[in-house]
């Protein structure tokens, strides 16, 4: 919400959103995690990030590289540009305008077949202004080159509803097969 004073009275948070354990079943390969997400944040000081762990080990921010579709579209600002927020400097997504759009990552980098993973969705938020924040919606891990049948692969079947004129597009390049 647009609330908090920076000076005075700052709401500075980090929310989080975290799965239950997923395992990746055996006997398949090429891992994709596909959500939906939309963001009506204070652009370039509030947004959110994505985690995972793998085998209960350390959490991890899945980098840039990973994904295939969406990644982060900014950099949050850092202190030196008054960005008190507790993710200040941290890649991520961020946009004044909402809007819906999907988001995929392989996770071939990072778990395999028989590995159980957990998913953390970051949302940091400075101390003052705002807006409606970060909604994340319809989560799919999967590991079919064409799960819901339609004949294409998984990997094209994006959504792309949302501009961010203050930054860059959020959903830019050409989604990989």
């Amino acid at each position: 919400a647009n609330i908090g004073h920076c000076a005075s009275a700052p709401e500075s948070a980090v929310h989080e959103l975290t799965s239950r354990d997923i395992v990746l079943p055996r006997g398949r390969a090429g891992y994709r995690l596909k959500f939906s997400h939309s963001f009506a944040t204070e652009a370039g000081y509030d947004g959110g990030t994505l985690m995972i762990r793998v085998n209960a080990g350390r959490w991890q921010r899945i980098a840039f590289e990973d994904f295939l579709f969406n990644p982060y579209n900014a950099i949050l600002r850092s202190q030196a540009r008054n960005n008190n927020g507790p993710m200040r400097g941290v890649a991520g997504w961020t946009s004044t305008a909402g809007g819906w759009g999907t988001s995929i990552v392989s996770l071939d980098r990072l778990a395999g077949p028989g590995d159980e993973i957990r998913l953390r969705f970051l949302f940091g938020k400075d101390g003052c202004n705002g807006g409606q924040g970060w909604y994340v919606d319809d989560v799919e891990v999967y590991a079919c080159a064409d799960c819901n049948d339609d004949g294409l692969p998984d990997d094209l079947n994006v959504e792309f509803t949302h501009i961010s004129p203050a930054l860059r597009r959020v959903g830019f390049g050409a989604p990989a097969s």
